[in-house]
């Protein structure tokens, strides 16, 4: 049986550096739907989700999907450099916190000293699923890869 593995799909453009639109989470060999979340202002060029998932131990496989773009060597270059890359976290897996105040925060529930962001907001005003339909897409990849969470 193959391990299943946290797919993070990104559709960007290309013009003097990447700037990703949307993420599409989904698992590999799993049995849960995908999830596509939207990116707004700043989480076009943040990383947020993929610092939390790192904090809770949780490895990825980052796909790249290139829009729009300028020119066709600098897309080439970019891809082969990022496009299916394993994203490894060394760290022991801890649970995730997710929190519905109309926009999704997922976080780290983890207490210690490390630095640790405070949270990637999935924003639900435009989106044709609910919170609730939201966060139990959520919950479902989350089960199928055996990672804990908290739901407030």
């Amino acid at each position: 049986m193959n391990q299943k593995k946290l797919i993070i799909e990104i559709d960007g453009d290309l013009e003097e550096e990447f700037l990703s639109m949307s993420y599409i989470l989904k698992v590999e060999n799993g049995t849960s739907d995908a999830l596509s979340i939207p990116l707004y202002e700043m989480q076009s060029q943040e990383n947020q989700l993929f610092e939390i998932l790192n904090c809770s131990g949780i490895s990825f496989i980052k796909r790249i999907f290139i829009m729009n773009y300028t020119d066709d060597k600098e897309k080439e270059k970019y891809l082969n450099q990022h496009h299916n890359q394993l994203v490894s976290s060394s760290k022991k897996i801890t649970p995730l916190l997710i929190e519905n105040q109309g926009n999704i925060t997922l976080s780290n529930l983890k207490k210690n000293t490390e630095i640790i962001p405070l949270g990637f907001t999935i924003y639900t005003e435009n989106s044709p699923e609910t919170p609730d339909e939201i966060i139990d897409v959520l919950c479902k990849i989350l089960i199928d890869l055996n990672i804990p969470f908290e739901v407030k």
